[in-house]
């Protein structure tokens, strides 16, 4: 029997057919080519289901799975994670992509066993493939892993999905994503994780991340603002002034798209 890959990726998919293939090829890509891709389709009425088998019948490291439809991110995440076999597990979303040196370098990052999860800086890109910018030039990460849990309550998002690299056993021990979180699944396990573990990251930007009109809607980021405010509520052991701040100031958000879409 062969032995288990070192690196789980899960790529959940809804609809994603423009730029799934591409994303794909981007995990072949890899420097490093221990991984398996757990596929884990939310039924699609386009061609994503069968774009991704057809890609697994040439790549038998593509796992492609189907759930029922109409589930949270945070649920089909969980199911995905569930067919895991990897020391590590990375996410990359259907509209993203990654550097070919992602893995292997973030192998090396996790060679410290302390280390729950590690990230990088990214480029944000638009639905061209152009870039328009990088996460971290947007809002910087601290500068030590000492304050990671305060800086993902205070400040906006520098972590993005297809940058992270998690423990597998971390993930675990943390009972994974919330199944209930529909938008911001990743950031409460990421918050959970640095309550307790360190975590590193690195200023290279090995992923591209896709920003394009159809991602999200205003009632989406009602959500998002919804379950994130809901994160830090869970998280208000202390009163850091700048928590309060990012609290009100989305608090704002919230009430804007709200009415806007009353």
């Amino acid at each position: 029997m062969p032995a288990p890959p070192k690196v789980s990726i899960l790529m959940n998919c809804l609809n994603g057919e423009r730029w799934l293939r591409e994303a794909i090829e981007s995990v072949q890509a890899q420097t490093f080519q221990d991984w398996e891709l757990i596929f884990w389709d939310d039924k699609s009425t386009d061609s994503s289901w069968w774009t991704a088998r057809q890609m697994a019948n040439a790549d038998p490291r593509l796992k492609c799975f189907r759930g029922p439809g109409g589930q949270t991110l945070g649920m089909s995440r969980t199911l995905a994670a569930q067919r895991a076999q990897g020391d590590y597990v990375a996410i990359l979303d259907c509209d993203d992509l990654w550097k070919p040196q992602k893995l292997a370098l973030q192998l090396e990052m996790m060679t410290n066993p302390a280390l729950a999860f590690c990230f990088s800086d990214c480029d944000i890109i638009d639905e061209d493939g152009q870039v328009t910018g990088s996460a971290f030039a947007r809002t910087p990460p601290p500068s030590n892993g000492t304050t990671l849990y305060r800086a993902l309550l205070t400040r906006p998002n520098f972590m993005l999905c297809p940058t992270i690299m998690f423990r597998f056993d971390r993930l675990c021990a943390m009972s994974g994503f919330r199944p209930s979180f529909g938008s911001a699944e990743t950031y409460d396990l990421c918050v959970r994780l640095a309550q307790h573990d360190p975590a590193a990251w690195t200023p290279l930007r090995l992923a591209q991340h896709r920003r394009h009109p159809g991602q999200f809607n205003g009632t989406g980021k009602a959500a998002i603002y919804k379950e994130v405010l809901q994160v830090m509520k869970e998280h208000r052991s202390w009163r850091h002034p700048a928590q309060i701040r990012r609290e009100i100031g989305l608090w704002g958000k919230l009430a804007v798209k709200t009415i806007a879409h009353s």
